[in-house]
């Protein structure tokens, strides 16, 4: 049986998820400070808007999202 070691990333509107597997670990200060790095997550992102917080968003739900609130803001602007 073979084990991949990794995390999965979840979009916090949809629910898709992607697994990102690990590449390695990093370290600072003579080894004080580590962190563990992963594979990129390509077009995901996280959306912050005043009081609204979205940790996790997923490419597709990003430009719905960002389509959404242009057209809110161009409708608040005529």
């Amino acid at each position: 049986m073979t084990a991949i070691e990794g995390k999965m990333l979840t979009c916090d509107v949809c629910g898709k998820s992607i697994f990102l597997k690990f590449v390695g670990e990093k370290e600072t200060d003579g080894g004080y400070t580590k962190w563990r790095e992963y594979e990129n997550a390509d077009g995901w992102t996280s959306v912050h808007v005043g009081k609204i917080a979205l940790g996790n968003v997923c490419p597709k739900c990003f430009e719905l999202i960002e389509k959404s609130l242009t057209e809110i803001i161009n409708g608040i602007r005529s």
